[in-house]
């Protein structure tokens, strides 16, 4: 699982992105809300551990600290929009979010569809601060709103009681001590957090715990140390955290699939 760490350093701001063809989207977490709009083809969203089939016309809606991945078995186009917490204040406001419907993905009005697809009519990328651009703020803005309101129309909803802070604390400080000897006590302790309570908040993410938010972020810096550089294996592990070459192995093949060095081969083949 892919940990993002998604500041884009304004107040108000939005990532778009076109993903054209076959792609491969690893599963992966973050705290800011996410909608992908299926311009044509379909492809397989899997969100907290249930997977969905979104075809050309759907919507799709993920909420903060939502595990998710997706892949397309044949070509697809899908427009990707991110956005920063401001523009969904009125859906996702305070502690408690809701951070799950009991889907992900729904079909919007043609109406929704075409008015996305008229605005963004061309493949293109773009991250902003528009906290200066009004137009452009209310643009998105009015792509939001009307998302959501439909998608809470469309799609039952279940509150579960998410504590959007403490998540956050929680990734900013493992992802900057990731690589010490640090559990769930230490890490509550220096957050000013009762260890239980940290522990429910972390469980409120179908399929999370502690040791995986950790061991997430360990073996992507391993997978980038294996990649960018000739250390040895076991300096890779120390260097990530783990406690001795033999865990790192163990904890890689779960994750990835295959061994540190047998991923360092096939990373390095295939830039050949």
């Amino acid at each position: 699982m892919y940990i993002n760490f998604q500041n884009f350093g304004f107040n108000a701001a939005a990532k778009t992105r076109y993903f054209n063809g076959k792609s491969e989207y690893p599963e992966r977490i973050h705290q800011l809300p996410e909608i992908l709009c299926i311009i044509d083809g379909s492809f397989e969203l899997t969100v907290d551990g249930i997977t969905e089939t979104a075809k050309k016309g759907d919507f799709c809606v993920i909420t903060p600290f939502r595990t998710h991945s997706w892949h397309t078995p044949k070509s697809c186009t899908v427009w990707q929009l991110v956005i920063s917490m401001d523009f969904v204040e009125e859906f996702l406001s305070g502690e408690n979010l809701y951070i799950s419907g009991t889907k992900a993905v729904f079909t919007p009005s043609k109406t929704l569809f075409d008015y996305v697809t008229e605005i963004f009519p061309q493949p293109h990328s773009m991250q902003s601060n528009i906290d200066s651009d009004l137009q452009r703020y209310c643009t998105i803005k009015s792509i939001v709103y009307s998302v959501f309101t439909e998608y809470i129309k469309r799609i039952p909803k279940k509150a579960t009681s998410l504590n959007q802070n403490a998540l956050t604390k929680l990734l900013l400080y493992i992802n900057e001590h990731y690589n010490e000897d640090i559990d769930l006590s230490t890490v509550a302790k220096k957050l000013g957090y009762n260890k239980t309570y940290l522990s429910r908040c972390i469980s409120a993410i179908p399929g999370v715990n502690f040791r995986k938010l950790i061991n997430s972020l360990r073996i992507d810096r391993a997978k980038t140390l294996l990649i960018t550089t000739d250390l040895k294996i076991v300096d890779i592990a120390t260097e990530c955290g783990f406690a001795n070459e033999r865990t790192l192995q163990r904890v890689f093949v779960e994750v990835v699939g295959n061994t540190p060095r047998e991923y360092r081969n096939i990373k390095r083949q295939s830039a050949e």
